[in-house]
């Protein structure tokens, strides 16, 4: 029984995490506003952020909002009455 409990903690330390999404979105200038959506797989917020670095497009250099926000999974997403 010992042996199994050990094994079961070995897998759950050693388990890779799961990726999550994370929305990025980029409403760009004036005078017609543009908004620019990615979708972005990451383990954590920090890696999300660095793609989104990576990615960043060269017009939305003059951005006026830039936002990153992980999805809600939608089997997982609570509903409540407004």
């Amino acid at each position: 029984m010992r042996a199994n409990l050990a094994c079961e903690a070995v897998f759950v330390i050693t388990r890779r995490k799961e990726n999550q999404v994370y929305r990025l979105t980029i409403k760009i200038g004036k005078p017609g506003r543009m908004y620019e959506v990615q979708d972005i797989e990451a383990p954590d917020l920090l890696a999300a952020l660095q793609q989104a670095v990576a990615m960043f497009p060269a017009d939305a250099v003059a951005a006026e909002l830039l936002e990153l926000r992980r999805l809600a999974d939608p089997e997982r997403r609570e509903y409540t009455p407004a």
